[in-house]
């Protein structure tokens, strides 16, 4: 069993399944990584991460970082 979960009736399980669809999505792993990395190296994706905190600027052209009452938040725009 997981940690995280109680023993749920069918029913439960059913919308629980449906929660977790709903804020992850589906993941296909066919062809997921057909574009390859993104950065040629771990240091280069944290040099763009440090930028774009700096910066407000979007962070992998999606995600842009936000400060609201003291906590970091990232905002997705595709």
């Amino acid at each position: 069993m997981l940690p995280v979960h109680e023993l749920f009736d069918l029913d439960r399980v059913v919308q629980e399944r449906q929660l977790e669809l709903d804020v992850w999505g589906e993941f296909d792993k066919v062809g997921a990584d057909d574009a390859g990395p993104r950065w040629a190296s771990l240091s280069a994706m944290l040099a763009d991460l440090a930028h774009s905190l700096e910066t407000g600027t979007p962070f992998d052209q999606h995600w842009t970082p936000a400060v609201e009452s003291g906590e970091l938040n990232w905002q997705f725009h595709p």
